[in-house]
C-alpha cells in the first residue's frame, strides 16, 4: 500500500476518531501524573496531524536545536513504538515542576532524565491503553529510552529506525501546571500491519 493510499483512507471521521483517542490517553495520563505528583497537572491536546514518516524531523522548526526524545515501544496485538519529543529547555521545566526542583542549566541531570522518561512511559501507556480498547486488543509499553541531542538528526534517526508505516499521526501536546504550559509532541509510529489494523477499527 503505497503512502498516498493510506493518506486517503484517513478521512475528517477517521481523523476526529484518532484525535478522541489521543485525548482520552491524555486525559488518563493527566490523572496518572496528577496522583503521582500531588500536584495538579492537566494535558491538553491542540492538534492532531498526519505525516510522512521522513518528514518527522520537521516538527521542530530549528533542525540544530537540542530536543530531548523519549521512545517507547509497542508490543502486542499492534507493534511499533511512540515518540515523545521536547524542546530542551521545556524538558528541564517540566522535570523541574515534576520533581519541585529549580532546572539547571546544560545536560539533563539523572533526576530530570528519570522524570522525562516517567512522563514518556505515562503518556505512551495511556494511550495504548485508550487504542487498545478502540481495536479490542493488548498493547504493553516496554520501557522507555530517552535520548538528546539535535532535533534534525535525533529525531529523524528515531523515526527511521526499525519497521514501521506511513504516514504517522503527530499529536502537539501541552503539559499545563502552575501556570506552566510546556509544549511537546507525541508521534505514534504504528508498523505498516498495524496500522492496517487500526484503518480497519476506524471504519466509522
Amino acid at each position: 500500500m503505497s503512502p498516498a493510499t493510506t493518506e486517503s483512507r484517513l478521512g475528517p471521521l477517521q481523523l476526529d476518531a484518532l484525535r478522541e483517542v489521543a485525548n482520552i490517553g491524555a486525559g488518563h495520563a493527566a490523572t496518572a501524573l496528577s496522583q503521582m505528583t500531588s500536584r495538579r497537572i492537566m494535558i491538553s491536546i491542540p492538534d492532531l496531524g498526519i505525516r510522512r514518516r521522513a518528514e518527522v524531523r520537521y516538527l521542530t522548526p530549528d533542525a540544530t536545536a537540542d530536543v530531548v526524545l523519549v521512545e517507547v515501544q509497542m508490543l502486542g496485538d499492534l507493534t511499533g513504538k511512540t515518540l515523545l519529543i521536547f524542546p530542551l529547555a521545556g524538558a528541564k521545566e517540566l522535570a523541574g515542576l515534576l520533581t519541585m526542583r529549580a532546572p539547571g542549566v546544560g545536560e539533563l541531570t539523572p533526576l530530570e532524565q528519570s522524570a522525562i522518561q516517567e512522563v514518556g512511559n505515562i503518556l505512551a501507556s495511556a494511550y495504548l491503553n485508550a487504542l487498545s480498547d478502540m481495536i479490542g486488543g493488548v498493547l504493553m509499553p516496554t520501557p522507555p529510552i530517552i535520548e538528546a541531542g539535535a532535533a534534525g538528526v535525533l529525531i529523524d534517526t528515531a523515526a527511521l529506525r526499525g519497521p514501521g508505516s506511513d504516514p504517522v499521526l503527530a499529536i502537539n501536546t501541552h503539559f499545563i501546571m502552575d501556570e506552566a504550559d510546556v509544549e511537546g509532541t507525541f508521534v505514534v509510529l504504528p508498523t505498516h500491519e498495524s496500522l492496517e489494523r487500526i484503518l480497519q477499527a476506524l471504519r466509522v
